[in-house]
């Protein structure tokens, strides 16, 4: 299921930008959400990493399948319209660095 980013202005913030990420997802009778701080590496091709462990926003279960694809369906039609791109075919946001019960990762990023 797909990822999505909005990395951009956001003027409530201190420095006035943001960069958040959503994951949706879904499996079975079963739709899970997790969202938070990312971080965007200058590379090419764009890596996004979580910036902290994501939150879980926890599953909700459905009787059917059918009531899974329409909920799952109108989360991703939210964030789209709440501005949100979702990430090409393939590409996903990775494990943060550091993150505990993540195997470490060396990375550099690019400056």
């Amino acid at each position: 299921m797909p990822y999505y980013t909005k990395v951009g202005l956001h003027r409530p913030n201190k420095f006035g930008v943001a960069a958040r990420g959503w994951h949706i997802w879904r499996r079975g009778l079963i739709v899970q959400t997790e969202f938070g701080p990312i971080a965007v590496s200058n590379g090419r091709p764009k890596i996004f990493r979580w910036a902290a462990t994501p939150t879980t926003d926890g599953q909700k279960r459905f009787r059917s399948v059918a009531n899974t694809t329409v909920y799952s369906n109108r989360m991703i039609r939210e964030k789209e319209r709440d501005g949100y791109l979702r990430l090409p075919v393939g590409q996903k946001i990775r494990p943060s660095i550091g993150v505990p019960g993540v195997r470490s990762l060396r990375f550099r990023w690019n400056t």
